[in-house]
């Protein structure tokens, strides 16, 4: 018995040294095998049912009604006193009920001295300040249009003044970044020499490039003042004659709108439009086609006309018409309708050729 009992832990001893030896004779497990490829995806599902509509929201609150636009003008008394006679104001502005105050801000005025140049002096084609008898400056206070030429990145302003003879003047501009406020800071004499000088530069415009174009007003009437004998017996006339030092007096020189062009270093440089005709400008206005050219004529019983470029942005050649009024209704201040008749087609070098070569009334 106790024989037995031994086998049978003998073998049991064995057994866990077996069991022992091969646990401790076993291999570190081997890397793991590649990725295999993923399996192509399934079918997709049908798709659900549409969900059931939400309800309307709430209509919101009706907008004021609106109101007729209007304009509505301020009364001004006259002056009587020789101070109110003399004061500049402005009134008030009401514009569809908002009220627009009067207030200005003055640029320059006539006789300011501005980096030794007064505004509204005039001068002589060769750039000498004209005098009064008195010996001091000839100026003029007659300044009749001032544009404003964004050029670059800079501001310029053309100012012309209607005088005998004409005067025009570049300023540029300052601009106050937080208010906006404009102030110059430079003023020059534009050299009108090369175009013959100006004449009574009236009102003007700025053409869709961005040029000033002026105007020459009042022509001089070459049958009565062919010469300089007759313009200096003309008081209208005589005060132009002290612009020349070496040109005669022409009246063909005068009557012509005049193009300034600014570029950004600040250079202006005058051209007059022959081809657009010879008139009593008072104003010529470009459409945004830059081609058509509305033109009036200052006086009574005169003309409306309109020019038509050849080519946009140029206005050295083309068309020029003149409106022909067919009444059809004498009612209030007459109704018409309005037919262009053409007076034919010129460019400047054809027109100014006639001008420059001596051409008379006569």
């Amino acid at each position: 018995m106790t024989t037995l009992k031994q086998n049978k832990l003998l073998q049991a001893l064995l057994l866990a040294v077996l069991a022992g030896g091969l646990a401790a004779c076993g291999g570190d497990d081997g890397n793991n095998g590649s990725n295999g490829s993923n399996g192509t995806d399934g079918a997709n599902g049908t798709n659900g049912t549409d969900g059931t509509n939400g309800t309307d929201g709430t209509n919101g609150t009706d907008g004021q009604n609106g109101s007729p636009a209007f304009i509505k003008f301020v009364g001004v008394d006259a002056p009587s006193t020789d101070a109110e006679k003399r004061e500049i104001s402005v009134s008030q502005a009401v514009v569809n009920g908002q009220i627009y105050g009067g207030e200005y801000n003055t640029l320059a005025r006539s006789g300011d001295d501005i980096g030794g140049v007064q505004f509204g002096q005039l001068v002589d084609e060769s750039g000498t300040v004209l005098q009064e008898e008195d010996l001091s400056v000839r100026i003029s206070d007659s300044n009749e249009f001032t544009s404003l030429l964004p050029i670059g990145e800079k501001l310029f302003s053309v100012s012309q003044f209607e005088d005998r003879p004409g005067a025009m003047f570049l300023m540029e501009l300052d601009q106050n970044a937080e208010t906006g406020a404009l102030s110059v800071s430079s003023l020059s004499q534009i050299d009108q020499s090369g175009i013959h000088g100006g004449w009574v530069h009236c009102a003007g415009s700025v053409t869709p490039w961005t040029t000033h174009l002026g105007s020459e007003e009042y022509e001089p009437n070459a049958k009565d003042l062919p010469t300089s004998t007759e313009a200096a017996a003309d008081s209208y006339t005589a005060g132009m004659l002290d612009y020349y030092t070496t040109t005669e007096w022409n009246p063909y020189f005068y009557g012509w709108p005049v193009e300034i062009t600014v570029t950004e270093d600040g250079t202006a440089t005058p051209e007059k439009h022959y081809a657009m005709a010879r008139l009593a400008f008072e104003l010529e206005y470009v459409m945004p086609d830059s081609k058509t050219v509305y033109m009036t004529d200052d006086g009574t019983n005169v003309g409306l006309y309109m020019f038509v470029a050849d080519t946009a942005g140029d206005l050295s050649a083309g068309t020029t018409y003149v409106a022909k009024w067919n009444q059809t209704s004498s009612a209030g201040l007459g109704s018409a309708d309005l037919t262009w008749i053409d007076l034919g087609h010129a460019t400047n070098a054809d027109i100014e050729e006639y001008v420059t070569n001596g051409t008379t009334f006569t």
